[in-house]
């Protein structure tokens, strides 16, 4: 895939929004429920011996002579973030898209600034891939050192031709642990089973999961004004459309009711699902629709 790293230059100012107490394992800049070094009181608890003399609450032991207690701090702690791009067939079509970049293009440049937003602030990020031609693939850390890493991952992935059960790819690749923030990027064409697991393994991986639903201009409004041959990118079956306003308003009904279906499994799974178009600007789509969803906020000095 291409990946666009002109979009870092937008991203200077932002950071992902923790979508509540991080649960990282490593020191960052989150709050936690962990109590520890910190400098953000958190509250008291009895004195046992072999605690630290230096956090010994004595205002407290004045006011309450014979109770000596301890002060515990908020630890900060890092995000762990997940970020998983479907790369089958279908992904790999450019459907009218500028410069005809694919809709794997659009997704990895996405989950790229996703990745570096994150890594910058020092959480954990775990990039996977799954449906690609090389099988699913991941890459992960910590810090900016990480990087270079997901970016050689993304740009080596093609699309494939469709995986089986990719519910447990995606549940693969996030290693085993529930993330703060799980991320999926797909155009979700796949029959209606896959796409119920898929959204289930999303919400499995991730406490707060996001579906970026990428979308190219074919995607939402094909030109049907006249007779054409389809393909199917992810099994390659050939159909002729007559075409005519008659098939058009078909056509569009059956669009309607895929993403009326598909709104209401992630709402019943708790996933939130973003409409991503391979038309749009993706640094408009970081500065505002995502800002706007408490995906991502301004940084300390924004």
């Amino acid at each position: 895939m291409h990946v666009d790293t002109q979009l870092f230059r937008s991203l200077a100012r932002l950071q992902l929004a923790s979508p509540g107490a991080a649960r990282g394992r490593q020191q960052g800049e989150r709050r936690s429920k962990a109590v520890g070094s910190g400098v953000e009181f958190a509250d008291h608890r009895p004195y046992h011996p072999g605690d630290d003399l230096r956090r010994v609450d004595w205002n407290a032991w004045q006011r309450q002579p014979g109770q000596v207690v301890v002060r515990l701090f908020s630890e900060d702690r890092n995000l762990r973030v997940n970020i998983v791009v479907d790369a089958t067939g279908s992904m790999g079509t450019d459907g009218g898209a500028p410069q005809h970049r694919s809709k794997l293009d659009y997704a990895g440049t996405l989950a790229a600034g996703f990745a570096l937003l994150g890594l910058v602030h020092r959480d954990y990020v775990r990039v996977g891939t799954y449906g690609s031609k090389a099988g699913a693939k991941a890459a992960s850390g910590h810090d900016m050192a990480a990087m270079p890493g997901m970016l050689d991952l993304l740009k080596r992935t093609k699309a494939g031709e469709g995986c089986d059960a990719p519910q447990s790819r995606i549940l693969a690749l996030a290693a085993g642990r529930p993330a703060d923030r799980a991320v999926l990027l797909s155009d979700m064409l796949a029959p209606e089973e896959e796409i119920e697991a898929t959204l289930r393994a999303l919400a499995t991986i991730g406490t707060h999961p996001l579906l970026l639903h990428v979308v190219s201009p074919d995607d939402l409004e094909p030109d049907l004004s006249k007779p054409q041959r389809m393909v199917d990118a992810e099994t390659g079956v050939t159909i002729e459309v007559p075409g005519g306003p008659a098939v058009a308003r078909a056509w569009a009904e059956a669009r309607e009711a895929w993403l009326t279906d598909l709104d209401a499994r992630c709402r019943r799974l708790g996933v939130r699902r973003v409409l991503v178009r391979t038309d749009g600007d993706l640094a408009h789509l970081f500065r505002d629709t995502l800002r706007r969803a408490g995906v991502v906020r301004l940084g300390a000095r924004g």
